[in-house]
């Protein structure tokens, strides 16, 4: 076997100029499980991740009111070593993408005989379209979760680079039949503790420590985690079916703990960012977990910022989520409308979640809930129901409600309706199209609904929001206080006072003011 030159690249984001939240910064996890991986393999890699490199660079996308969040493509092409074999980029949200294609194309420029694989869930949802538009510039994808396809590329690439496009799960433009051709394979990795452990060199996570920086929480030094991978559930609007199918499968929590112990020895860390898509599905495993970190005297914080299910989150789970340092949860009903749920394939019991949702606030738990207006067959009395449930989880004591209008993200079941409608188009403008659309804007959204016009979404959005925090306070007086004390201290806990401590750092402090 022949020692490979592995260059993995996370790009920089990408954001609307007009977009009044920007990206303080989380960690790539899923670039560093990847670095593990081919380290454990004998390999050389080198990771750059162009975000961290230029955390606080703005840079304009030409024509277009985006910016790139991070360092400008040029100086991550002036980082790629000559000698590499194969280059990796990581594109995980389609906002990114309209950058992340013009950094392909400048690196196959300047190593026309570079092998380029592209992966992650933009990829994955939309890679017909990426290798059959860009099949110069892209040599392959890998589909899905990653660590298992890249070890078998590189096994085949290191004994016969001839050999290829032989690997298992792995999809290819072939210019000999002019067809996209999709090896099989094992789509999913049956057991996690064969994955090798996240290497975090060359990853710049001293930045993010240094910062304090986080998915959920500001003020701590905070490392991204995984309990578990997968959703068993098929929600129309969430593209992560395409992404990890509906196995769910959860961690040993030993190893899970073991990992813990091991970076707060390694990075002094003193809380946890649990990325899981859903967390909280078996409630023994659950239990077992709490009881041990409270067993082990682990003694940091923990946070489930994505959302969870609510089947599970009894008050005895929740208490002792609590009790092992969580400090705030994500629920996800998405709709107040038991229509909507099911139309949509939520399944959820609305009722259950509030009763879960009082328990999580009575134990001490920061609770956050997401809701969602202008699905494309909501009616009036379904947002009239959204509206009736955000007073209703006011009532309860949660702390936060972001509510958002309707993104059809590729490779949900809602964004190939829409495609096949002719709703949505792949034109010349698609990509800044879904850079614009992804992020949330004040004032400036699509709708997707033909009751609802453009202008009503951030009305609803804006306007549930505010509803609120208006009823929150009014319950809840001293919470405005905290609201207040927090971002003055910058010590946000909530979703809304990170919020305001972001705005402060890049509009006042002058982090997104151009030089």
């Amino acid at each position: 076997m022949n020692k490979l030159n592995v260059t993995l690249i996370r790009a920089p984001y990408v954001i609307p100029k007009s977009s009044v939240f920007g990206n303080q910064g989380t960690p790539s996890l899923g670039l560093a499980y990847l670095a593990g991986t081919v380290d454990k393999l004998g390999h050389n890699v080198t990771c750059i991740d162009s975000f961290a490199k230029g955390i606080d660079t703005f840079t304009p996308i030409k024509d277009t009111n985006l910016l790139i969040n991070g360092m400008p493509n040029e100086q991550t092409l002036s980082l790629i070593s000559s000698e590499t074999d194969i280059l990796g980029i990581s594109c995980m949200f389609s906002s990114d993408w309209i950058n992340t294609i013009e950094l392909v194309k400048m690196i196959r420029e300047k190593f026309p005989n570079l092998v380029i694989v592209l992966g992650g869930e933009h990829v994955t949802a939309d890679h017909e379209y990426i290798l059959t538009t860009y099949k110069k510039e892209v040599s392959l994808c890998i589909l899905g979760e990653g660590e298992q396809k890249l070890a078998n590329l590189l096994n085949i690439y290191s004994e016969n680079p001839d050999h290829l496009y032989s690997a298992p799960g792995i999809t290819f433009f072939d210019h000999k039949s002019e067809a996209i051709i999709t090896n099989d394979g094992d789509y999913r990795v049956k057991n996690l503790e064969s994955i090798p452990l996240p290497k975090w060199d060359g990853l710049e996570i001293d930045t993010f420590h240094d910062r304090l920086l986080g998915m959920s929480m500001i003020g701590k030094r905070t490392m991204p985690m995984l309990l578990s991978r997968g959703c068993p559930y098929q929600c129309t609007f969430c593209s992560s079916a395409k992404m990890w199918t509906t196995r769910w499968v959860a961690r040993d929590y030993y190893e899970v703990i073991e990992e813990i112990k091991m970076y707060k020895d390694l990075y002094n860390i003193n809380h946890i960012d649990f990325y899981d898509l859903t967390a909280i599905i078996n409630r023994q495993w659950s239990i077992d977990f709490c009881k041990e970190m409270i067993r082990q005297e682990i003694n940091l914080t923990w946070s489930l910022p994505s959302g969870t299910r609510s089947e599970a989150l009894t008050f005895e789970v929740l208490d002792l989520l609590k009790r092992s340092g969580c400090t705030k949860i994500t629920y996800a009903p998405e709709t107040g409308s038991l229509r909507m749920s099911k139309l949509v394939k939520k399944k959820v019991n609305l009722k259950k979640m509030l009763a879960s949702m009082k328990n999580a606030v009575k134990v001490g738990l920061i609770v956050k809930a997401n809701i969602i207006f202008g699905f494309p067959e909501e009616k009036f009395m379904d947002r009239v129901y959204n509206f009736i449930f955000i007073f209703r989880m006011a009532l309860v004591g949660i702390h936060d409600v972001p509510c958002f209008g309707f993104t059809p993200y590729p490779g949900s079941e809602l964004f190939d309706e829409l495609l096949e409608k002719g709703i949505i188009k792949r034109d010349e403008n698609y990509y800044e199209f879904m850079s614009n659309l992804i992020y949330t804007k004040p004032f400036n959204n699509k709708s997707w609904n033909n009751e609802v016009s453009d202008y009503m979404i951030p009305f609803l959005s804006l306007g549930g929001m505010a509803f609120f925090y208006s009823l929150q306070y009014l319950f809840r007086p001293i919470r405005f206080f905290n609201l207040v004390t927090n971002v003055v201290k910058d010590t946000p806990q909530t979703m809304l006072e990170v919020a305001f401590a972001n705005m402060y750092k890049d509009f006042v402090k002058g982090r997104r003011l151009q030089k």
